[in-house]
């Protein structure tokens, strides 16, 4: 083991917490920082040696997601990744770099992504992949599956792979009961996961849809059915919790604007640093001292939920989002420092046609050098007083 390689393991060993300390949440959360933190450091075993090959990737990273706080996340997220049979050279030309554009006359700084693959260039990638076969009867898993869709393969994997003892039972970052942290198998950047339960949706109560959405396919509301799942309350608390103790954000799009995978619902995972807290923080502009208010520091009209605990945030939430999901609205979701952003959309001007302008605006995190993904922002997105957000709290 060469010097390098021999002190981030000492590092590691010892910091073996890997994040930053965070207040403690009440007793509703359902995931302990301890807890996910034990599960985390069992999983990349600090105690085994470090490969070179790891050893590289935290160290050319070190200055973006410092090691600190990210060192057990992030050997858990390559092990992971490898294991899923994705090479970790995918992200190598990922970088992220501050921008500006003008709106309404004002500059607005973004944080722009360069250098990742084009989601059409994703796309084939993901198409070219051949589909995992079960290697049992779909009754004999652990949660409702389906066949045709990918992450219901993906945990399949993860499950058969552990009862054969294979080498891909590792593609899985954390078990959390009934949900599981993966690595996203075609990332953009270091960390990025993603949180989504172990079993497919129930599509009882949702509008018809494809397992995978096409660029065309008409999306078509139906009376006493929506189109996008309604979160769960529990799945939030979780999902907030196991943010707040790794230092991650999470973001969700919707069946209408950007999920390609629409009947497994899931949020994608990146560590907190590729949005810093600042940068949050001037979004919000001045902080209500209402858990519900409208982002100042953004000309796009956000409607934030905050709270001392996962499950404040989480009650608040989930009543809004149904009713705007009763209603046939829009949105797409950003959790970041403790705070939920809510970002709207024109649902009458979408109409049935699916549109991906994506789950980054609220956090301002897009590229501002694509003008066709600007016309579209200023199309389909309400700026700020534009919305009647009245209609969903009541």
């Amino acid at each position: 083991m060469d010097t390098g390689t021999h002190h981030l393991q000492e590092l590691l060993t010892r910091t073996h917490t890997g994040v930053r300390p965070s207040k403690p949440h009440s007793s509703s959360e359902t995931y302990s920082r301890e807890s996910l933190l034990l599960r985390l450091n069992g999983r990349s075993s600090f105690r085994t040696s470090i490969s070179p090959e790891e050893s590289k990737f935290l160290h050319e990273w070190n200055g973006t997601f410092p090691t600190e706080t990210y060192g057990a996340y992030l050997l858990s997220w390559h092990r992971a990744l490898v294991a899923s049979g994705t090479p970790v050279s995918f992200i190598d030309n990922s970088s992220l770099l501050y921008d500006s554009v003008e709106i309404q006359g004002k500059r607005l700084q973004c944080i722009a992504l360069k250098g990742a693959l084009h989601y059409e260039e994703r796309n084939r990638l993901i198409k070219k992949r051949a589909p995992y076969r079960f290697e049992r009867p779909i009754d004999f898993y652990d949660s409702r599956l389906q066949k045709s869709c990918p992450l219901c393969q993906h945990v399949a994997e993860a499950q058969d792979s552990q009862l054969l003892n294979k080498k891909a039972s590792g593609s899985v970052i954390l078990s959390l009961g009934d949900h599981v942290l993966l690595p996203n198998r075609f990332p953009t950047l270091p960390g990025a996961s993603l949180f989504l339960s172990t079993s497919h949706d129930d599509m009882s109560s949702r509008v018809k849809l494809s397992e995978k959405i096409s660029a065309k396919e008409l999306i078509i509301p139906a009376e006493g059915k929506t189109r996008s799942r309604i979160i769960d309350r529990r799945d939030f608390v979780k999902l907030f919790a196991l943010c707040d103790a790794l230092s991650c954000v999470a973001m969700r799009n919707h069946v209408l604007e950007g999920q390609s995978i629409p009947t497994h619902d899931h949020f994608h995972v990146f560590p907190s640093e590729i949005i810093p807290e600042s940068f949050v923080l001037s979004i919000i502009g001045s902080e209500s001292k209402l858990p519900l208010f409208e982002a100042k520091g953004t000309p796009f009209s956000t409607l934030c939920v905050t709270g001392s605990t996962p499950d404040e945030i989480a009650s608040i939430a989930t009543s809004i989002l149904q009713r705007m999901e009763e209603q046939n609205e829009v949105y797409t979701l950003a959790y970041a420092y403790r705070h939920l952003f809510i970002s709207s959309r024109w649902s009458k001007k979408i109409g049935s046609m699916p549109v991906r302008i994506g789950c980054g605006l609220p956090l301002h995190y897009f590229d501002p050098s694509n003008r066709y993904f600007l016309a579209l922002i200023l199309k389909y997105c309400p700026l700020a007083g534009e919305y009647r957000w009245g209609r969903f709290l009541t």
